[in-house]
């Protein structure tokens, strides 16, 4: 039996039956660097080895910055892991903006590489509540094909009062009809999809994108749970979704969501604290918190 199988459900909803992923290692946010097999590669597992330099950066003289290898518990034919760097703790707030960069760049790679093969859905898990199941930062590259349908959110064209641009070109939303509490966008507006995005528009999404993050760190504390996943067609956007709540039986049923925070109060937060320079250690942000 193959180790994932795409099905649909009765009401033509796509689904993947993968149960060897019950097998996949589980290694929590305490766990310690001789468990983690991020820290311990096997390079027959190792696809391509990313360097700062190669997006532009001095060299950094490590093995490698960032990593593309093989999932060993895949849910699709071409199922891809991308560790954020050699450091087993920081991530993306943490490490210094380049590594974004080089995140971003390695996303627009994989999506060139594997465009005829389906839809290429580059996503980040972090936290516990995420379904991350590694602590190890790192991001995932599944391959869709063709023949299973499946629908992405539209990014909200209309930004007004939900959204500013901290840089040229790139807007930071948080749309009024959001499904999440503190849902954030990051969005280029221009009609180009994310993988044909400039090198210069992927370094100004970088640099918002990591801002973001650490806005949302201050907002929900060191480890907090989020996802985010980057659109294949046009407009590019990268949709973070922190996962501050659970859903319930109503949402399930109905597929409508119900988000308790306002989303005017989260973009006037972000958009008050983007531009400081320098977030002091303990600094705690104040805010109407309905979650």
């Amino acid at each position: 039996m193959a180790s994932f199988e795409f099905l649909e459900d009765a009401s033509h909803q796509s689904v993947i039956l993968a149960p060897r992923r019950a097998r996949r290692p589980r290694r929590g946010k305490e766990a310690p660097k001789k468990e983690c097999p991020f820290c311990h590669i096997h390079q027959e597992e190792v696809i391509e080895k990313v360097h700062l330099e190669d997006v532009g950066y001095e060299k950094t003289g490590q093995e490698w910055d960032l990593l593309v290898m093989q999932n060993k518990f895949p849910f699709a034919t071409h199922h891809e892991m991308i560790i954020h760097s050699p450091d087993h703790k920081k991530n993306i707030d943490e490490l210094p903006e380049m590594y974004t960069v080089a995140l971003l760049r390695t996303f627009q790679q994989r999506m060139r590489l594997h465009a005829e093969h389906g839809r290429v859905i580059c996503f980040h898990n972090f936290g516990d509540r995420s379904g991350a199941s590694l602590s190890h930062p790192h991001s995932q590259v599944v391959v869709v094909p063709e023949s299973v349908p499946f629908s992405m959110t539209h990014a909200p064209r209309e930004v007004g009062e939900y959204g500013f641009a901290p840089v040229d070109g790139i807007s930071l939303v948080c749309p009024h009809a959001s499904q999440w509490p503190d849902e954030t966008w990051v969005i280029d507006h221009a009609e180009s999809s994310f993988a044909h995005m400039s090198p210069q528009k992927i370094k100004y999404m970088a640099h918002v994108l990591r801002r973001a993050i650490q806005l949302l760190v201050l907002r929900h504390g060191v480890g907090f749970s989020y996802n985010f996943y980057v659109s294949t067609d046009a407009p590019a956007y990268i949709r973070i979704v922190p996962r501050v709540k659970r859903i319930g039986g109503f949402e399930l049923a109905t597929g409508i969501f119900v988000n308790t925070q306002d989303p005017a109060e989260t973009v006037a937060f972000l958009k008050e604290h983007f531009n400081k320079v320098t977030l002091q250690k303990g600094y705690k942000a104040k805010y109407k918190k309905a979650v």
